[in-house]
């Protein structure tokens, strides 16, 4: 009679190779994330694989069938291609340092000595290690005596310190200056305590800002893409979309499944004859609603809003467009109050916390006495309070609707038409091109304008 394999020494293999896996991934430092979600990758395959197992095994029709599984297999791709992508803001971590090196700072002296029967007056250096000791060294500098060593051939050309083969005398100092930083940025030196180990950092900060102590903690921002690059800032993460080789699989497999699961659902319940002759009720033509700030570009959801501030009465200055705005898209004044505008014309993303912070140096930038944000959606909870402490104006999608038709919606008939693109550069008409694998709007004066916007 055969004896039945035991299980336990492939279950035991299988989590010495877990744990090596997860460790050579992530190391030590990392290893804790890692194995956990390797665990939960395995589990979410498991069940996707007894989905499959499952659905091969019943009495269900081949296209069901594989509806199923390519529904089930886009789906695992669609999820790992969203693992995979890096985070919309740069990951936070808690430095504490450990060492910090100051570029040292100078002082010109100017000396008045004589050397014989001749008197001089030379300037020199002297060098400090931090600009404190400078500063507090200055005032006591001012007519002091000191000694000084001068070059024999060029009595003008001195040092406080010694050198072979000059001429020592002493002499008074009349004036002391201290001279600006150099660019020489400070080096920071700390350790990140997370994972099993902790991980050694280097910063290195400019000669503005002010170097921390040992033993401080700082709040430190983390490049996804690059983990080398850190900022002491928050930071959105720049970039196209990794690896989109999974993303049009997932959505092929996605599509599949839906064509394949909408002819097995029509073969089973088939209209009946009569019914499928019926012409479709007609429906009238309605007027624009708050769909169509969705069904606009960027640059025209940006166009009207600086036409409806005017038509409110405000004098609109426009500050984005192609360029980079620094955080203002528009300037509106009336009535000697001077309102800074940012508009997000983002279909699917919240505005978060990082965003608001953004428009608050862009007031400080731009001598504003007001922040408004217009928006499609509402923002997040964080950026929501920060809005409220701040005075922010957040104003979303309805709101912006409701004024429109306050003022009379036919007064933006030309912004609220979705094919009646302006060039961001230029601002001349648009004509649909197809380049590459995706069609685009191109400025109409191409090549002499290169202004473009993506279609939908």
């Amino acid at each position: 009679m055969a004896r039945k394999s035991d299980p336990e020494p492939l279950i035991r293999a299988g989590l010495v190779l877990l744990l090596l896996c997860a460790l050579g991934i992530g190391g030590l430092a990392h290893f804790t994330e890692v194995l956990m979600v390797l665990v939960i990758g395995i589990l979410i395959l498991a069940v996707a694989a007894g989905i499959v197992f499952v659905t091969w095994k019943s009495h269900l029709r081949d296209t069901t069938k594989w509806a199923i599984s390519l529904a089930v297999g886009g789906l695992l791709v669609l999820g790992y291609w969203r693992l995979i992508q890096p985070p919309a803001e740069w990951p936070a971590a808690d430095v504490t340092v450990t060492s910090v090196k100051v570029p040292p700072v100078s002082v010109r002296l100017t000396c008045a000595f004589n050397l014989g029967r001749q008197g001089y007056t030379a300037s020199a250096l002297r060098t400090y290690p931090t600009i404190g000791a400078a500063q507090a060294d200055l005032p006591n500098l001012r007519n002091h005596k000191t000694t000084i060593f001068c070059n024999p051939a060029n009595p003008s050309e001195i040092d406080t310190g010694f050198r072979p083969g000059w001429k020592g005398a002493t002499g008074t100092i009349v004036d002391a200056v201290l001279l600006p930083p150099a660019d020489t940025p400070t080096e920071v030196t700390g350790m990140i305590h997370e994972g099993l180990v902790p991980t050694p950092v280097q910063l290195r900060l400019a000669p503005h800002i002010a170097p921390p102590s040992v033993g401080q903690n700082l709040r430190i921002y983390t490049n996804p893409e690059n983990r080398a690059q850190l900022s002491l800032a928050p930071q959105m993460t720049a970039g196209r979309p990794k690896e989109i080789r999974f993303l049009v699989f997932a959505v092929l497999a996605l599509l599949g499944a839906v064509i394949l699961g909408t002819f097995s659902w029509r073969h089973r319940h088939d209209q009946p004859a009569f019914l499928s002759s019926l012409p479709a009720p007609a429906n009238p033509p309605a007027g624009p609603s708050v769909a169509a700030l969705r069904a606009i570009d960027w640059y025209q959801f940006e166009q009207l809003i600086a036409r409806l501030l005017a038509l409110e009465g405000y004098q609109v200055t426009r500050q984005g467009g192609a360029k980079a705005d620094g955080g203002v898209d528009l300037v509106a004044e009336r009535d000697g109050v001077k309102t800074v505008v940012q508009c997000k014309h983002w279909q699917n993303w919240r505005v978060k916390e990082a965003t608001i912070r953004e428009m608050i140096g862009a007031l400080k930038l731009h001598g504003g006495d007001r922040l408004s944000l217009y928006t499609l959606n509402p923002s997040t909870g964080p950026a929501d309070q920060l809005a409220r402490n701040q005075g922010i104006e957040i104003v979303t999608e309805d709101e912006i609707f409701a004024r429109l038709r306050a003022v009379g919606l036919d007064r933006f008939a030309d912004l609220l038409d979705p094919d009646n693109k302006r060039c961001p550069i230029c601002d001349g008409s648009m004509k649909l091109r197809t380049g590459g694998f995706k069609p685009f709007w191109g400025c109409s004066r191409f090549p002499d304008c290169p202004g473009k916007i993506k279609a939908r």
